[in-house]
């Protein structure tokens, strides 16, 4: 299987936004900022190429780089009587464990755990959130993974890995949200955005590091719009190890993203 890379220019970018919630805390979700026009294009294979090794409960999807529609369903029904259904900002809880995997993901060869989750507003057009006007169709589903015990036994950091679903009726927010992923510019930061695509999926990437905080690690971030479900899927790496960072890659992450939407 080939990915097709999309290089966009680096731009400097940052200022680190904190985000808190009176449920859980979310971590630091930076704003996403990022670079906007095409410069060329070069053609690899990814580290994590090959077919599906599962099959969703969608029935006969295994493979596709898609959203599940079950993902969809479920999170559908269960968005109105949520604790974040009310408020402006995503209401994670503990006890909760991630709806969107029959089994938690593979990273980096290691079994992922399933941390605190929870809704709340899709809000303003960004993969940024907090503060945001509440909406009874527009919605953000995210879960906060985190290594196994194993790994963490062994000190094998490899980041702190979060997903999130972003479903909005509104078309236009949708597209806003990705051309607002695509186009970033903030001090304090480093964004590289490229696009790989893989089997026809066009997947946004960007690699991003903190050249004023050196204890701040490195950051992969991608997200696929799947205009056919209406929603968007964005998987983020945050505090990684500055060589795996590097290696790992826009490549690496993008197929990480397409994995899990394999199932």
């Amino acid at each position: 299987m080939d990915a097709i890379i999309t290089l966009r220019r680096a731009v400097p970018a940052g200022l680190l936004v904190l985000l808190t919630t009176s449920c859980a805390t979310l971590g630091t979700p930076e704003a996403e900022e990022g670079a906007g026009t095409e410069a060329g294009a070069e053609q690899s294979s990814g580290p994590n190429s090959g077919e599906a090794s599962g099959s969703s409960s969608d029935g006969g999807h295994s493979g596709e780089v898609r959203i599940p529609q079950h993902w969809l369903d479920m999170t559908a029904q269960e968005y109105p009587d949520s604790e974040g259904f009310e408020m402006t900002n995503p209401m994670l809880n503990f006890d909760d464990e991630c709806m969107l995997f029959d089994e938690m993901p593979l990273l980096f060869e290691d079994q992922t755990v399933s941390g605190p989750s929870g809704f709340g507003p899709y809000g303003n057009p960004s993969v940024h959130y907090g503060n945001e006007p509440r909406s009874d169709e527009n919605y953000r589903y995210l879960c906060d993974l985190r290594a196994s015990d194993e790994s963490r036994d062994a000190d094998e950091s490899w980041g702190t890995p979060s997903v999130q679903l972003m479903v909005a009726q509104d078309t236009d927010l949708l597209e806003e949200t990705v051309e607002d992923f695509l186009d970033q510019n903030l001090p304090a930061q480093e964004n590289d955005v490229r696009t790989v695509e893989i089997d026809g999926a066009e997947i946004h990437v960007t690699q991003r590091s903190f050249p004023t905080n050196e204890n701040a690690g490195g950051e992969l971030q991608a997200i696929f719009y799947d205009e056919e479900a209406q929603a968007i899927f964005q998987m983020r790496l945050s505090s990684m190890d500055e060589d795996l960072w590097e290696d790992h890659g826009h490549e690496g992450a993008a197929h990480d993203l397409a994995e899990m939407l394999r199932g």
